[in-house]
């Protein structure tokens, strides 16, 4: 963590110091806006892995842990075994009735993002792509959940 810290902080220094050449430069933007992040990430990787493997050498497992892990697989080879009451199995609620709640829930959403597009930017093709897919959405989302209450009513 502490090595992955100091390398974005580093970044962020580089940045800062590089920022006006960096709109002249596109290889050198390229390189500390994603390839040094994407280093930065294999630096790390390769430093848990080193820690793991310093620490697993310095630090050897005891006699009492090797055998709490042997117990703890051989363990888990044995098979759970639970003795069957016979009771009736309880009827799972169906899924859909929240399905459809949630695509309510995110249709009415997409449509007063729709109103957001066609008001703050106003963009009559994005107002209209929003109102369809939302439309789409509530009517989806309604069928469902009302499925759930229809059924129930038949029951």
């Amino acid at each position: 963590m502490t090595i992955g810290l100091s390398l974005v902080i580093i970044n962020f220094i580089l940045i800062g110091i590089y920022q006006e050449k960096m709109a002249t430069d596109p290889t050198l933007d390229y390189w500390l806006r994603s390839g040094y992040i994407a280093a930065s990430i294999g630096i790390s990787i390769l430093a848990t892995i080193g820690g793991m493997i310093f620490g697993s050498r310095l630090y050897p497992r005891s006699t009492q842990e090797k055998e709490r892990a042997e117990k703890f697989f051989k363990a888990m080879t044995q098979p759970y075994k639970v003795e069957k009451a016979h009771v009736e199995p309880a009827r799972a609620p169906s899924p859909f009735y929240i399905i459809g709640f949630v695509l309510l829930l995110l249709g009415v959403l997409i449509m007063l993002v729709g109103f957001g597009v066609l008001i703050i930017i106003g963009d009559n093709r994005g107002f209209w792509i929003n109102i369809v897919v939302s439309m789409v959405m509530i009517l989806l989302g309604t069928v469902l959940y009302m499925g759930k209450k229809i059924k129930r009513a038949a029951d």
